[in-house]
């Protein structure tokens, strides 16, 4: 179990009490295992014990933690001239390039989840023997053989088209192997990415961001938003070319959400936990984070971050908030392991949705602002740059929150 609230997290909770609480039987939510057993009243009773919001989330660590290295055999599909998909464009250029090219031009995409999992999880890229020919073009067509031809020893396939998609069309997708209960074998797990080629048909270094992004889908993790979907700048799995508007040579997408490294498994600290029914003060620094808990199956998170690597395209250092829901109404399917008769939210099941001040241009808190959120009202009353021993800058935020009458 990771406990909250230790010595070492340098993160001070400051608390009194508001209103009681509805205490929830622990064994009852642990038993029913997540969003099967919940319902909407279980939101609307009012907060929920740390012990319940703590047990719910390790449940869904224990099946999202990720560690070591996966290895991707890489494939390129080749589409024939006369395909008669929607999803390609007709501009005619093709990707030339090889498999063993594009596994060279994916060599950063290890060092950003290595650095992003503290060195807990690294990836790994192997051209495939040969490339694909689907019959008409059909993506899926070109996963299935893709997946028929690799080698049994990896973990998952990447297939590249060497056609464009369409602009209105999406880049791509990733599917993880979360229905295998232990570790298998990709011609068990199907466990596979697919993306056009634009990305690698450019006349500089290849981008690497909806890499990445459909990579978090391999590994489980779901998408954010902001306003609509694809809007939030502060998530790789969200606006991932967010940092490519900025400066058209950046390569990587934004960084990883808290909640998407606690899950697995990757946080050198754990979480504050606090209680949305109890005025609070919270105090955080860069690469901590906090989990208020607003109803039995949804929390609020605090983090910090900084406008600088990854997050460079920020206008500033600030605190995001995000809600995260994995209750019935984000959960209408879900998904049992095999030999398991309980049933749980798959990571890409949840909700994870960014809160932002009225007026914000990029989704981030600043000294002075506020959001309202699912009963509790969140402000960021300072925000302070320190030096480390090691010459680097991180910064400590303070921040109020208060329970409100109304949730949202």
């Amino acid at each position: 179990m990771h406990e909250g609230m230790t010595q070492d997290s340098r993160a001070v909770v400051a608390r009194e009490r508001w209103a009681p609480r509805v205490a929830l039987a622990l064994a009852g939510l642990v038993a029913g295992s997540g969003c099967a057993s919940m319902s909407t009243a279980d939101v609307e009773q009012g907060p929920p014990e740390i012990s319940v919001v703590k047990a719910t989330l390790e449940h869904l660590r224990s099946m999202a933690e990720t560690f070591g290295s996966d290895v991707w055999e890489v494939a390129v599909c080749r589409i024939p001239e006369s395909h008669d998909e929607t999803l390609y464009d007709m501009s005619g250029i093709r990707l030339d390039q090889s498999a063993d090219w594009i596994v060279r031009e994916l060599e950063p995409v290890s060092e950003y989840f290595q650095r992003w999992s503290n060195g807990r999880y690294s990836v790994e890229f192997r051209a495939a023997a040969s490339d694909v020919h689907p019959d008409h073009g059909d993506a899926n067509q070109c996963t299935e053989r893709a997946l028929a031809r690799s080698d049994s020893g990896v973990d998952g396939v990447l297939v590249v088209a060497d056609a464009q998609h369409r602009e209105d069309r999406s880049g791509g997708w990733g599917r993880n192997a979360r229905h295998c209960s232990t570790p298998c074998s990709v011609d068990v797990s199907r466990r596979a990415i697919y993306v056009g080629a634009a990305d690698f048909v450019t006349s500089g270094p290849s981008p690497l961001d909806l890499i990445e992004h459909e990579m978090g889908h391999a590994l489980g993790w779901p998408h954010s938003r902001w306003r609509t979907e694809y809007d939030s700048a502060v998530d790789v799995m969200s606006d991932s070319a967010a940092g490519r508007r900025h400066d058209d040579l950046r390569r990587h997408g934004p960084g990883v959400l808290a909640i998407n490294r606690y899950l697995s498994g990757w946080t050198t600290f754990d979480p504050v936990f606090v209680d949305a029914g109890l005025a609070s003060t919270v105090s955080i620094e860069s690469e901590r984070f906090a989990i208020v808990s607003v109803g039995s199956n949804r929390v609020v998170t605090l983090e910090v971050v900084d406008s600088v690597g990854d997050f460079s395209h920020l206008l500033g250092p600030g605190v995001v908030v995000h809600l995260v829901d994995w209750g019935p109404d984000v959960c209408a399917q879900p998904s049992t392991v095999p030999g398991d008769p309980r049933q749980f939210c798959l990571g890409s099941a949840r909700s994870h949705r960014l809160v932002a001040p009225s007026g914000s241009l990029d989704g981030v808190m600043r000294p002075g602002s506020h959001v309202d959120i699912a009963g509790v009202r969140v402000v960021l009353d300072t925000l302070d740059s320190r030096v480390g021993s090691d010459g680097l800058s991180t910064f400590a935020a303070v921040i109020e929150l208060t329970p409100t009458q109304a949730g949202s």
